[in-house]
């Protein structure tokens, strides 16, 4: 027992804990949008993040297992033909690269003013060498300022080994809007 109470204080003081963020400068709050016209426009498609950090183009996204040379799209061009249909086009040098449309309730979800793209809550695999929970979330909408915003937001918590291990975070990515149709 004394030497179970000993142990307590050691591995709470090994337990990796953490928080991390990474945001672009200036990062604003989403704002609020109450219909999808609001995202009607032309987006460039280098989103703006913390600097450093990675690249991020807004069609990797939008279309995360298309067969699309990101780098060579030069903007997005959102339209909204119905209250609850959005016609996303990824524009580069030749044109329209690549279209599709999404039908709320069936592409995506629009709460809150955002839409809700991915939000995905798991266990490790038994194999792993890390034994817990994760959660991830991804969110499209617009900012205070009328920017396009994306976040991922994640968080684990479990063992690594014998170590306790709780992290935490966010990553905010501003798409600057061009124009509006």
């Amino acid at each position: 027992m004394r030497n179970s109470q000993k142990l307590i204080p050691i591995l709470l003081a090994i337990a990796v804990c953490g928080c991390i963020n990474a945001a672009p400068p200036k990062n604003r709050d989403f704002g609020t949008i109450s219909t999808l016209e609001d995202l009607v426009g032309t987006h460039r498609h280098l989103g703006e993040g913390k600097a450093g950090l990675r690249k991020v183009y807004l069609s990797s996204l939008i279309w995360p297992d298309a067969k699309l040379d990101h780098a060579s799209i030069g903007s997005i061009m959102v339209r909204s033909p119905t209250p609850q249909v959005v016609l996303v086009e990824a524009i580069g040098s030749r044109g329209v690269e690549y279209s599709q449309t999404f039908v709320e309730g069936e592409d995506f979800e629009f709460r809150e003013g955002r839409l809700l793209l991915l939000k995905h809550v798991g266990v490790a695999p038994v194999k792993s060498k890390f034994i817990g929970a994760y959660y991830e979330k991804q969110e499209l909408g617009l900012d205070t300022e009328g920017q396009g915003k994306w976040r991922q937001k994640g968080a684990v918590v479990g063992l690594l080994g014998p170590f306790p291990l709780v992290l935490g975070g966010h990553e905010d990515v501003r798409f600057v809007k061009e124009q509006k149709p």
